[in-house]
């Protein structure tokens, strides 16, 4: 997770996305193939975005180096503010701006993890959807280091 590796992960994600999405708003995550990008997905996380309510976002995979970023494996949770055990409030609130929106997004700041220690990243968020039900999924690829 070098920092070299930073602008390598945001550049070939974006990429991948634009060659999949073409001609349409955003792609849809059916679309999606992490073969495609295997090198680097281990250090993403693909969240599903459920507006029926609210809004509400759920983590469905999270790669096994922000696993050990995080702290927690959060795969199968409700990804909130509120919650205590979730330390990336940065890139929730940077979900939450994705709501709406249907262009990749990028983010760079700081978390203390479960273990207390600081982690520095760079992210990415590609938004995935249909142009009947809006955004449905973002995947975020973050590179990081650990303090």
């Amino acid at each position: 997770m070098a920092g070299v590796n930073e602008q390598r992960l945001t550049q070939r994600m974006i990429g991948y996305w634009q060659l999949i999405k073409k001609s349409n708003e955003m792609p849809q995550i059916e679309h999606f193939n992490s073969a495609a990008v295997e090198d680097l997905w281990q250090q993403c996380m693909m969240v599903s975005v459920d507006t029926r309510k609210g809004v509400l976002f759920k983590c469905e995979f999270m790669g096994d180096h922000l696993i050990k970023a995080y702290g927690r494996d959060m795969q199968s949770e409700i990804i909130e503010s509120t919650n205590a055990a979730f330390p990336g409030v940065g890139v929730y609130k940077r979900l939450q701006q994705m709501v709406g929106g249907n262009t990749p997004q990028e983010d760079s700041g700081f978390f203390l993890n479960k273990g207390g220690d600081m982690v520095k990243y760079r992210a990415c968020f590609l938004p995935f959807g249909k142009e009947s039900k809006g955004l449905t999924h973002v995947i975020i690829g973050l590179s990081f280091r650990a303090f």
